[in-house]
């Protein structure tokens, strides 16, 4: 009988361990491109993430009751650190062209010059390619922009316009 109920308790918990697992599994693969991360932030225009990050600041600025000469100093703070990561972002862009420069350039040099003229053709037809997608994106982008004012326009009243008949 002590056999018994030794072998349920076993059953019980493999199956309890189980279920538990299935329970947490999610459903299907992850997204297109989701490797676990957080995903990108939607695109903001300059504008708004100026807008955005100058009320972060104010309201930093009212919880930790700063002075005005603190508040200066955090916005230069800022200011430096925003034009810092610009310039790192720079030499980032540069040394990835530099290292796709070099890449090529060891490509054909295993290659014969029919074959490097070839490689040409074939890389400049994929850069038009990726001209052509940018470019679209970058319409894309403008119309949803110009729809988006479109409608805000549509929906103001004539009071709200300034046209009080």
């Amino acid at each position: 009988m002590h056999k018994i109920k030794i072998i349920f308790t076993a059953l019980f918990l493999a199956l309890f361990s189980l279920s538990g697992t299935v329970l947490l599994a999610q459903d299907g693969p992850p997204p297109k491109g989701d490797k676990g991360h957080r995903p990108p932030p939607p695109p903001e225009s300059q504008a708004q993430m100026e807008k955005r990050e100058a009320a972060e600041t104010d309201e930093m600025s009212k919880e930790l009751n700063l002075s005005p000469e603190q508040k200066a100093q955090i916005k230069k703070i800022d200011q430096d650190f925003k034009a810092k990561r610009k310039v790192e972002k720079n030499e980032r862009r540069e040394a990835h062209e530099q290292a796709r420069a070099e890449r090529v350039k060891a490509h054909k040099a295993v290659m014969t010059p029919e074959q490097s003229a070839k490689y040409d053709q074939v890389l400049a037809k994929r850069e038009a390619k990726h001209k052509e997608k940018m470019d679209a994106r970058q319409k894309e982008k403008s119309a949803k922009k110009s729809a988006k004012k479109a409608q805000k326009k549509a929906a103001k009243t004539p009071e709200q316009d300034g046209n009080k008949d």
